[in-house]
């Protein structure tokens, strides 16, 4: 039971380390949500309707930082545009070996 522990807290660490903002992502790889902002009511309830919740994966599919735009392909397979600065409170980890291509 001490391995499972470990392995498991090790397994945590890991995903703590790869977890960066959405903004910095890459595209065209698996994530999975870490982190979504709780301060803006608006903002969270959107963030449910789209499903774009810890736990949920989500792949992005467009980086378009000049035009201050990301899209991604959210849980229910809908394409969601999202403005950078939103983007950047989120984070999210890369799936292992995930190339969505």
């Amino acid at each position: 039971m001490a391995d499972l522990l470990a392995m498991a807290h090790k397994m945590r660490i890991e995903e703590l380390k790869a977890q960066t903002e959405m903004e910095k992502a890459k595209a065209q790889i698996r994530y999975i949500v870490a982190r979504v902002p709780e301060e803006d009511d608006d903002l969270l309830r959107y963030l449910v309707e789209q499903r774009i919740l810890p736990g949920e994966g989500l792949v992005i599919t467009e980086l378009a930082p000049y035009r201050g735009v990301l899209s991604i392909n959210a849980p229910m397979q809908q394409v969601v545009a999202l403005g950078m600065e939103i983007a950047s409170q989120i984070w999210v980890y890369p799936i292992e070996n995930s190339k969505n291509l």
